[in-house]
Order: C-alpha cells, then structure tokens, then sequence
C-alpha cells in the first residue's frame, strides 16, 4: 500500500506506537486502510455491530479499549491509542505476526484462531480474505522476510508457511 500523503495524525500514531510497542508506520497505514483518516467513518452495520471513527471499533471491542463515549469513537486522540494497544494484544496473541495481527482486528481474533485451526496452523491454507491478506503481506515484507514467521508461535501451535 502507497501513501500519497501523510495523516494528519502522523504524531498520534509515533506517540500511540511508541507507548505501545508497535509500529506507528503500520498504525498508519491501517487507519487509512480502515477509514481514510476520517474520524466521522462509520462502515456497514454487521451482525456484531457498526464500526466507527478513525480505527473503525465496533462497539463491544471500543469499550473493551477505552473508547466510552460515542464522542470518544470519533476522536483521534482516543481512537488512535485504543487501536495502537488493541494492535500490540493482538500481536501478543497471534506470535508477534504482524500480518495475523492485521488479519484479527479486521476479522476479530476468535474468528481468526478458529480459521487457523481449522487450517492446521498453516498461514496461507487458512481462509483469510484476500483484502487482508494483501494488506498484511505489503506491511509485512518491510518488516522481516516470510520465513521469519514459520518460528513464531501461535495459541493454535506453530505458524507455519507452505513450501
């Protein structure tokens, strides 16, 4: 993913990253992947809830996150570090995977594990949707090579790629 401009919240993210171990460069890119940097987005109603605001939280997981108000959805200076901690638990969840990370806050964790399980552990043979698989693969290759992911572990065993 290019960015042709840079946010408007460039020292959220750094901040937000820097308090919470994960890469501003990545929080950015995922706030525009979520909501073009508006912090009045709000997506589709699902059947867990309507996503909102510059991180797109749906309710139960922005309230889990500090997000209380539904003000507090739309402010950057809220939002911004909700996602940044949600980002690092997920990491910590899913092995420190970047790319599994993504894949979660996007399709939420339980929904992942369960996609990993039924694959065996195996990242590419796991039904992940397209959109967040390229998303993860282009932020991922700045970060480390795709093997480095076939050591790290997972609460579903090892991640392992396919040869």
């Amino acid at each position: 993913m290019s960015l042709n401009n840079e946010s408007p919240y460039r020292a959220l993210y750094a901040a937000a990253g820097e308090q919470y171990g994960v890469s501003p460069d990545l929080l950015e890119r995922q706030g525009f992947a979520e909501s073009s940097w508006n912090p009045e987005a709000v997506g589709p109603m699902t059947k867990y809830g309507q996503a909102r605001g510059l991180a797109q939280f749906i309710r139960g997981t922005g309230k889990a996150y500090g997000l209380e108000t539904d003000e507090d959805f739309h402010n950057p200076e809220k939002a911004i570090p909700a996602q940044a901690r949600y980002m690092a638990d997920l990491k910590k969840r899913f092995g420190g995977s970047e790319e599994l990370a993504l894949a979660a806050y996007n399709m939420g964790p339980t929904a992942l594990q369960r996609k990993l399980d039924r694959a065996g552990g195996v990242i590419e043979n796991a039904d992940i949707p397209e959109e967040i698989r390229s998303f993860g693969r282009t932020r991922v290759r700045h970060q480390s090579s795709p093997s480095s992911l076939s050591s790290r572990r997972s609460p579903c065993g090892p991640l392992r790629r396919s040869s």
